[in-house]
Parts: C-alpha cells; sequence; structure tokens
C-alpha cells in the first residue's frame, strides 16, 4: 500500500474546471445585481424629489 501526500494532477484538474462551470454560472447573476442597484438607486433619487417637490407645494 502506497503512502500517498497529496492530490494528483487528474484530482485538481478536475476540481479546476468544476470551480470554473460554478464561475460561468454564477457570474450572469452577480452582473444582473449590479444592473438592480442602480435601477434601485435611480429610484430612490427619483422618489426623493418627488417627495421635496410636495413639501415645497405644501408650504406654498
Amino acid at each position: 500500500m502506497r503512502n500517498q501526500k497529496g492530490f494528483t494532477l487528474i484530482e485538481l484538474i478536475i476540481v479546476i474546471v468544476v470551480l470554473g462551470i460554478l464561475a460561468v454560472t454564477a457570474a450572469p447573476q452577480f452582473i444582473n445585481f449590479a444592473g438592480d442597484a442602480r435601477s434601485g438607486t435611480l429610484d430612490g433619487v427619483r422618489a426623493s424629489m418627488q417627495s421635496a417637490s410636495t413639501l415645497i407645494n405644501a408650504k406654498a
């Protein structure tokens, strides 16, 4: 029986391929999160401008 101290090259390549596949499937979701964040920020600015306008009209 051999005393194995580490991973073989095949095992390392398999792990790298699996991690690559997971990264390719997860990347579009993270890109979509960036678009959602921009959209949410613009919606927040729009809502604050509307509320400021409403307050100004109410005081006048």
